[in-house]
């Protein structure tokens, strides 16, 4: 199951449990494409603002120097786009709550340490 059908899924289940709204997994499709969409341009636009959320803002990198990772001679990195994302008051409020919940920091960590990538072992030679 791809990500975004995931989280319709997820939405779907979420409207399911409040039993005054009827909707439909195709209309939760419907709304969850027309509000990527409407994201989307807005980002491209400049950015926007999503309440409870935070603010997504296209921001311009400048060039910087770098290294060609094949050849390493040196490179010039042009300016890019790039996307930047502030959370919003509301947001941070509840990550700091969540940050005392030892149990809950205990399996961040696990998930952490699983994608962390591990370095090869240097074997010595004599």
């Amino acid at each position: 199951m791809k990500q975004a059908e995931r989280l319709i899924e997820m939405i779907y289940k979420e409207t399911k449990l409040d039993q005054s709204i009827a909707v439909s997994k195709k209309q939760v499709e419907v709304v969850y494409n027309a509000t990527i969409k409407v994201l989307s341009e807005r980002i491209i636009a400049g950015g926007i603002r999503v309440p409870k959320l935070g603010i997504f803002e296209r921001t311009l990198s400048d060039p910087r120097r770098g290294n060609d990772p094949r050849s390493h001679d040196p490179i010039v990195v042009p300016e890019r786009f790039k996307v930047s994302f502030r959370l919003s008051a509301e947001l941070k409020r509840i990550l700091r709550t969540l940050s005392t919940d030892k149990a809950l920091l205990d399996r961040a960590r696990s998930r952490k340490d699983l994608y962390r990538r591990k370095k090869p072992k240097s074997s010595k030679t004599q």
